[in-house]
């Protein structure tokens, strides 16, 4: 991390006389030091979780044995993305160290995206452009080609993006990862997706907990045999039904603009020249031994292509293609849809549609489909399922 030198050396907080820290902090001082990261390390160290966070300035320094120690010494780190983060030398050199201890020790890494989006983070792209243009000017190429992997290397790491926690509140954000740590520290990195968070997007669920039911159960149950706790269906996605997964989504609501004399509105909000940003949206016919049913997804649809709705729009024709692959790719696999049945799925029961709030693959040896045929029409799909 690299941050302002307005605190002295003696700011090596947390349990710096401790022979393990729970969690290290890897981070651009100027620019969340004294609010969103400040923010995380009162709220760990109020519930007992020990953080190693560094405020001394670093910048063009060569990265030091006490913060190769402390990054070794750690159980689990947590780089946070923002904007300013690529400009300091110091935030990627760390970075490169936590990456080697995640392969070597099998330190637990989760990211954190703040004003950044994920994919300006793998490709460069956005504010790290022009910081990595900066830094090739001052540093060889094997190194920044080193930096640059460290970055790549992310995007497969789970973790959050600030702007998908409840439209962006860091309160929320800081709560969430506070919540999660403990279980994390405890359960070690195997249990990382079971305890909570699968894909950037981070469900907040329990496989554990999570009970499975059919499409027929989920048809015929009354309600009032559903309690608030995680569901889940796992069948056989056979088509997608839009083309196009993603859409213009206000940052404040989350709702679809208009976009009138190219200018963007949300009629939710009222808000004319509205900021916006892509979204996933795919609805999904999905099928078991007992039936089938229509289930939307939104963001966690990156679990599917690998990439954000952000990358996925931006992306040329040839990059688009492959990612469209991908998405085709799931159909006739097996995939886990997770759900509540809050209010927006009672409504929506009788059309035999659901939203779901994760996905993730299921057991291979799961209502098998052996057999696929595409009807002259295009339109359906004629399936032999070999029932559990």
């Amino acid at each position: 991390m690299a941050g302002q030198a307005e605190a002295s050396s003696s700011a090596l907080t947390a349990s710096a006389g401790s022979s393990t820290y729970d969690v290290f902090l890897n981070f651009r001082g100027k620019d969340t030091r004294k609010t969103f990261t400040g923010h995380l390390f009162q709220a760990l160290n109020r519930e007992g979780i020990h953080v190693f966070m560094d405020y001394k300035m670093r910048e063009g320094e060569e990265i030091g044995p006490t913060l190769l120690d402390a990054i070794q010494r750690s159980k689990l780190s947590i780089p946070v993305f923002s904007r300013g983060y690529a400009d300091s030398e110091w935030c990627l050199m760390e970075l490169v160290k936590i990456l080697e201890c995640r392969r070597s020790n099998r330190q637990l890494v989760l990211p954190i995206f703040l004003d950044v989006d994920p994919s300006d983070v793998e490709h460069q792209t956005g504010s790290f452009e022009e910081a990595f243009r900066n830094h090739e000017k001052k540093y060889e190429a094997h190194l920044t080609e080193q930096w640059r992997d460290a970055l790549r290397e992310v995007k497969q790491l789970k973790g959050w993006v600030l702007g998908e926690v409840e439209n962006g509140n860091e309160s929320k954000l800081v709560e969430r990862v506070v919540n999660h740590l403990p279980s994390l520290l405890k359960t070690g990195s195997k249990d990382v997706c079971s305890n909570g968070i699968c894909g950037i997007s981070g469900i907040e669920k329990k496989d554990k907990e999570a009970e499975r039911v059919t499409v027929k159960e989920l048809m015929e149950k009354p309600l009032s045999s559903f309690s608030n706790t995680y569901y889940y269906i796992e069948g056989k996605i056979t088509k997608l039904e839009n083309e196009t997964p993603w859409y213009n989504a206000c940052k404040d609501c989350n709702k679809k603009v208009q976009f009138r004399r190219g200018t963007a509105i949300c009629d939710r909000c009222g808000n004319d020249d509205t900021r916006y940003t892509k979204k996933y949206w795919g609805r999904f016919n999905v099928i078991d031994s007992t039936g089938t049913i229509f289930i939307t997804l939104f963001d966690d649809i990156k679990v599917i292509t690998g990439c954000s709705a952000t990358e996925y729009a931006k992306s040329l024709k040839k990059l688009q293609l492959q990612y469209q692959k991908k998405l085709h790719s799931c159909l006739s696999k097996n995939y886990r849809f997770y759900f509540k049945m809050d209010e927006k799925n009672k409504s929506s029961r009788t059309s035999k549609s659901i939203v779901a709030d994760a996905i993730e693959e299921g057991d291979a040896d799961t209502n098998i489909i052996t057999d696929v045929e595409e009807l002259p029409n295009k339109k359906y799909k004629k399936i032999k399922i070999v029932k559990d």
